[in-house]
């Protein structure tokens, strides 16, 4: 029993390195255009593509969003494996207002999955990339 839990983790430390080498040999993106495939609606407003200033983001946007969702009742261990944390990130990076209104992470949810997917993914290569 003790080899398999060795053997396990053996196994994740590797892959875990392989996805750090894959986000290191990704290029820097510090901001990403999401162009939809079909106009995205949500509360009433259509977009057809939305701006993500990740390089924009600061420390105390972090711990914004840590507060967040402890409020929530969500516990942040690691920030970018953390779909909540991800998709709170790529909202507030998101450079579309209307007047100081952001779209809200819940907006993320309501997505296609292609969509939806390839958002979150670039941010959490982003968020990835600035841990290492």
């Amino acid at each position: 029993m003790d080899d398999q839990i060795i053997k396990n983790a053996e196994r994740s430390a590797g892959e875990a390195e392989k996805e750090a080498e894959r986000v290191r040999a990704t290029p820097d993106r510090g901001s990403y255009t999401h162009v939809f495939k079909k106009p995205f609606t949500y509360e009433g407003a259509s977009y057809d593509m939305l701006t993500f200033q990740f390089d924009a983001m600061t420390g105390g946007d972090s711990l914004e969003i840590v507060k967040e969702l402890r409020l929530m009742g969500i516990t942040v261990v690691s920030k970018p494996y953390m779909d909540e944390y991800v998709e709170a990130f790529a909202a507030r990076s998101c450079t579309w207002r209307d007047g100081n209104r952001r779209l809200r992470a819940a907006a993320f949810r309501t997505m296609g999955y292609e969509d939806y997917a390839a958002i979150c993914g670039r941010t959490k290569n982003f968020l990835l990339r600035a841990e290492l």
